[in-house]
């Protein structure tokens, strides 16, 4: 399970990670009834759990309506996108008395391996989020995607901050609660919740 964290949409500063802290996860107003006007954590940990909930879980129900059916996450393939062996690769073929010819066979054949595996990926995404559209029923979707089918929706279709902009109900989360129209999206955070301090030790 990935790190996420992101910047206050109040104070543009970290939700930082593992640090006694007020930070509030905004709910849409069609959604207030179910879980409030915020969902509030003291103690993020680093892993887009707020309170008893997955961020991105929610971020994936509260758009089910509004789903896009591309993102920089799911983008169809492109082959020449994918490389094939890597340069030491071949060096070591060369000195084992490989031609050049084939070596750009095996090169042609890894890339189409790094391919055929991307596209089988990005056909599973999209047709995770047309049965997750069409309201299949949870036990079905966690029996044919697993049981994180959820958090893996919303990380598709809101990791990457302009993903998440273009969303009816992109993540917000603030340092106190507000009204969820009154502040931007949040960004993700580049140090992903890890202090400046915490850098400079791992530098050390």
């Amino acid at each position: 399970m990935g790190q996420f964290s992101w910047i206050y949409s109040d104070t543009g500063k970290q939700l930082l990670d593992d640090v006694e802290a007020d930070a509030y996860l905004l709910v849409p107003k069609p959604f207030q009834k179910e879980y409030g006007k915020s969902i509030h954590e003291t103690f993020y940990d680093g892993y887009g759990n707020f309170g008893k909930y997955d961020v991105y879980d929610l971020l994936a129900l509260w758009n089910r309506d509004y789903l896009p059916m591309e993102t920089k996450v799911l983008s169809e393939p492109k082959i020449e996108n994918y490389g094939g062996l890597y340069s030491f690769e071949k060096d070591e073929l060369r000195k084992n008395g490989m031609t050049e010819e084939e070596i750009e066979k095996m090169d042609r054949e890894e890339r189409q391996i790094s391919y055929d595996k991307a596209v089988k990926r990005y056909k599973r995404g999209l047709q995770r989020i047309k049965d997750f559209m069409n309201r299949i029923p949870d036990l079905e979707m966690k029996e044919k995607y697993g049981r994180s089918y959820l958090r893996e929706i919303g990380i598709d279709i809101g990791c990457y901050d302009e993903d998440n902009a273009k969303l009816k109900y992109p993540i917000k989360i603030t340092t106190k609660e507000m009204e969820y129209e009154e502040v931007a999206p949040s960004k993700s955070d580049p140090n992903q919740g890890w202090g400046e301090e915490d850098n400079d030790e791992d530098e050390e």
